[in-house]
């Protein structure tokens, strides 16, 4: 089980088949607000004939310990500090490679940090693979959502995890998602409580109203992947922020099997569909 000592904080990581394996190019895989890279366990197997797949907990999640001062100034500042953690993991595992092509798939929050990856680290980016980013930004009701962001965050506080969690998932109409609420039960997942708390605290205002720097994603669209699933329903904010992305950027979607969380509910379709739009997009 290996960890990367960054700024302020140690990210513990695994790669498949092996760090070792320096002849596949790298693929980075940025969890959501589960707050786990093991979910991407199966998927990570699935493709590990591919790429040398890295999956790792993002800073003060699961086993990825804060050791100083954080920035949660704003959620931008977080956000940033999230991304340069990316990049800290890319240079690591590619400093002594073959090919130093580096590719990163983002889940919902981890969508919001891969977006702010290639803002930021475009240069260490080959391909950023973008599914449903759930931000407000750049959706034309984007008071609208923090609105309902807010109230969410609001029961959180007054009523408690439990009752936000009911709120939120009627939102997103998790109920029409197969496999939306994998992980979350505490009795199976040691670090549940702790992660969801930290998701409410840092994320689920500061993380869904950052602002993206929509002209240097322009400039770097060619390295941008849209993706939403075929089996999420039509009407969630996280679908509905990629719509608004791609009339911004001129970047169209690509659609991938199943909902939400496809790679831990059919990790075989999942890596299939990652390896044709790699394919497609390197020629």
């Amino acid at each position: 089980m290996p960890f990367l000592p960054v700024s302020n904080a140690v990210l513990k990581y695994e790669v498949y088949p092996s760090a070792l394996a320096l002849h596949l190019p790298l693929l980075v895989l940025i969890h959501g607000g589960n707050g786990s890279g093991d979910i991407f366990q199966n998927a990570a197997t699935a493709l590990q004939d591919t790429f040398r797949v890295c999956f790792y907990d993002r800073r003060g999640f699961t086993r990825s310990a804060l050791t100083g001062p954080q920035d949660y100034s704003t959620g931008s500042a977080r956000l940033a500090t999230d991304t340069d953690d990316v990049r800290a993991l890319i240079e690591q595992l590619n400093k002594d490679a073959d090919s130093k092509n580096a590719f990163i798939f983002g889940n919902s929050s981890g969508a919001v940090v891969a977006l702010e990856t290639l803002t930021r680290h475009a240069d260490v980016i080959t391909l950023c693979l973008a599914h449903e980013t759930p931000a407000a930004h750049p959706r034309p009701d984007r008071e609208a959502v923090m609105e309902v962001q807010r109230s969410i965050y609001d029961i959180y506080r007054k009523q408690g995890h439990i009752a936000a969690m009911a709120e939120f998932q009627k939102y997103v109409h998790a109920d029409k998602d197969s496999g939306f609420g994998t992980g979350a039960d505490p009795r199976e997942n040691p670090y549940f409580m702790g992660n969801l708390l930290y998701w409410f605290e840092r994320e689920v205002l500061g993380y869904i109203d950052h602002e993206f720097d929509l002209k240097t994603l322009r400039q770097e669209k060619e390295k941008l992947v849209l993706v939403n699933g075929k089996g999420s329903y039509h009407d969630s904010p996280q679908i509905l922020c990629n719509e608004a992305l791609e009339q911004e950027l001129g970047s169209e979607i690509v659609m991938f099997e199943g909902g939400h969380i496809n790679y831990k509910v059919d990790p075989e379709k999942f890596a299939e569909d990652v390896k044709r739009t790699v394919k497609a997009r390197q020629g």
